[in-house]
């Protein structure tokens, strides 16, 4: 959504949206009974199409009053997502924007609907939170447990409904041969000369501080752009925030992180980039640049590099975990993106996952629970994965897609031991901060 979308939601979401407006309060943990009132508008929203939440408003007059400061930044993302996801079954999804209206400054919590499964309150909290009750929004926009057949009914055939639609995509994507609509070859071009120039920028930022990577390092890119390319198609006023709604909506440090250091983040001739170092003293090199016709580049070092003889790893080696909570985190992010950037519902929009250095890589768990012996080793210099999807896929199917990557991923390691269950539910634990 861009400004004057946001800006429509605080002044007239009552009447036009499914939406509620809060009185100004800070987000404080401490005052659980407050935060699971908030927990419990979150599940009803979900539950009932999605919806927002706008903090700082008067109860009575619906007029913007604004929030300070300190009250704004308290509305944390990954915050307010854990504490929220303590209490929900699967997860919630949002996103926390702040909007500024007639010089009154106030959060906006988008909350997304349920994928295929609504959320469930798994926790008590006295007075307001029950264990095992379905909150959805009443037609006097309260937020209520089911207890009418008739609205029971209405979330069941929801679900059944986003079930149907979720399998009807999965068919026509085999039917069409795997994937959406192919770009053009001029905007497949456009793209692809893009990112030969920005891999071309990181060798030359690498080359200006003296780094000399060993043969066997091994780096990780994650590419993404919408099917059609235009120059300019984006603004720089509208990359920065985009960008940092996408950053907020995923996990990783590494991806799109915005710095206030001019000398790590700063703007080029046609967008935005960031290059530094990780690790001092040695090579850990992250680097991203988002372009104006909003393709995404980011290439970075492998963690894993680092754990050489000195912890017990003789040759180089790969998690199986963090490889996917970085799928995870990359198909979260491509979607809030582009979302942000406002690309067409309809447009799909690729994600790419390559990881170089991997001939003679061992796959390691770092889980007691799940050992995976010395049997797992990749026998291929560079294993490349990508999907084209829309963006409401992208955000609905981001847990099944993550599963559905990593294996791909792990069938090049000669991996075929790890259930989808198993992946789903780490990945839902780390996306909700369980992990």
């Amino acid at each position: 959504m861009n400004d004057e979308e946001l800006l429509e939601i605080v002044r007239t979401g009552v009447e036009r949206r499914n939406c509620d407006y809060k009185a100004p309060k800070a987000w404080d943990e401490t005052d659980k009974k407050s935060c699971c009132q908030l927990v419990k508008d979150i599940l009803a929203l979900a539950n009932s199409g999605g919806g927002s939440l706008v903090i700082g408003v008067d109860d009575d007059t619906k007029q913007a009053v604004g929030l300070t400061d300190p009250q704004v930044r308290s509305f944390e993302v990954t915050r307010v997502s854990q504490f929220v996801n303590q209490y929900a079954s699967p997860p919630v999804h949002l996103t926390i924007r702040r909007v500024t209206d007639r010089g009154k400054t106030c959060v906006l919590i988008q909350v997304a609907l349920f994928s295929t499964t609504p959320h469930i309150c798994q926790k008590d909290f006295p007075g307001v939170l029950e264990r095992a009750a379905l909150y959805v929004r009443t037609a006097n926009k309260e937020s209520a447990r089911v207890t009418d057949p008739h609205d029971m009914s209405a979330v069941i055939e929801g679900a059944v409904r986003r079930r149907a639609d979720t399998l009807l995509r999965e068919i026509e994507v085999v039917l069409r041969g795997g994937g959406h609509q192919r770009p053009r070859a001029a905007d497949d071009h456009g793209f692809l000369r893009e990112a030969v120039d920005a891999q071309g920028r990181f060798a030359e930022l690498v080359s200006e501080r003296g780094w000399a990577f060993p043969s066997e390092a091994g780096f990780e890119e994650v590419l993404c752009h919408p099917r059609v390319f235009r120059q300019g198609r984006f603004s720089l006023p509208s990359m920065r925030p985009a960008l940092g709604d996408a950053v907020r909506g995923v996990r990783a440090s590494w991806l799109g992180h915005l710095s206030h250091d001019a000398g790590i983040t700063y703007a080029t001739p046609d967008g935005i980039e960031t290059f530094f170092n990780r690790r001092l003293g040695d090579d850990g090199v992250e680097f991203w640049q988002c372009r104006a016709s909003g393709l995404f580049f980011q290439r970075s070092r492998m963690a894993e590099d680092f754990y050489g003889p000195e912890k017990g790893y003789a040759h180089p080696i790969m998690s199986i975990w963090r490889m996917l909570y970085r799928v995870a985190d990359a198909a979260g992010f491509v979607g809030n993106l582009h979302g942000a950037l406002a690309c067409e519902a309809d447009e799909p929009v690729r994600l790419r996952i390559v990881v170089s250095g991997c001939r003679h890589r061992k796959l390691v768990s770092f889980k007691f629970d799940c050992p995976l012996g010395d049997t797992y080793v990749c026998r291929v210099d560079t294993v490349r994965v990508e999907r084209w999807l829309t963006v409401p896929e992208w955000k609905a199917r981001r847990t099944p897609l993550s599963v559905e990557i990593a294996q791909e991923i792990l069938r090049q390691f000669n991996c075929d031991r790890v259930a989808d269950d198993t992946l789903a539910e780490e990945i839902e634990k780390y996306v909700s901060g369980r992990s």
